[in-house]
């Protein structure tokens, strides 16, 4: 599933730039890290707004850092490094299952950042 976002962020940077694909590639993978990053910090402040785990704000960004390095460490291994055969992958895909992924990549992208901003809003 990662690798068709990782293919949708390549896709929308690629039709927009005239740069290499490796610079656009890595643009893509360092979106797909932002948006995990944007979830497991919404994930912290969900469980400290619901008091199910409390956590003081200096631990919660001692963990989110933590899991910001070890997700950018696995999409680099599993997408970066991958990028040539997940393009080529994605791109074999039946149009209709492309339009589907395309929703769900879109769908993804509005939920994040609408969970992320209902949470710092509410945050206390």
């Amino acid at each position: 599933m990662l690798e068709k976002f990782y293919y949708m962020f390549f896709l929308t940077k690629f039709s927009r730039s005239s740069k290499s694909i490796n610079y656009i590639a890595f643009k893509a993978y360092v979106s797909v890290s932002y948006f995990q990053i944007l979830n497991v910090i919404s994930f912290w402040l969900f469980v400290n707004h619901y008091h199910l785990f409390y956590l003081e704000d200096e631990k919660m960004l001692n963990y989110t850092v933590v899991f910001c390095v070890i997700i950018a460490v696995i999409n680099y291994l599993f997408l970066y490094r991958k990028r040539r055969e997940i393009i080529a992958q994605v791109e074999a895909l039946p149009e209709k299952k492309k339009k589907r992924e395309k929703i769900f990549f879109l769908s993804y992208v509005f939920a994040s950042v609408i969970v992320f901003a209902l949470l710092v809003a509410n945050r206390n």
